[in-house]
């Protein structure tokens, strides 16, 4: 559903997570990332290298681990 709403309406921000119920986050990103240039910021509890790797390679603009400060997430809105 919210691939759908994703490429049905126009966002200047997409904050996505890598864990979501039926979609494994990073494959939603790779679909967006064929329709849309729309920023996206991987919002995530996982934190590993190799998980930031995969999300920027898979292309996520930026990656920010949970738990998270606002102002940061902010910053990181700013940003992009």
């Amino acid at each position: 559903m919210g691939l759908r709403l994703a490429f049905r309406r126009s966002y200047e921000l997409i904050i996505l997570d890598v864990a979501i119920p039926t979609l494994d986050g990073l494959d939603v990103l790779r679909q967006l990332r064929h329709r849309s240039d729309v920023p996206v910021i991987m919002l995530t509890a996982r934190t590993s290298q190799r998980d930031r790797i995969a999300g920027l390679e898979s292309g996520a603009d930026d990656y920010l681990p949970k738990p998270f400060d606002p102002g940061e997430l902010l910053a990181q809105e700013a940003g992009i």
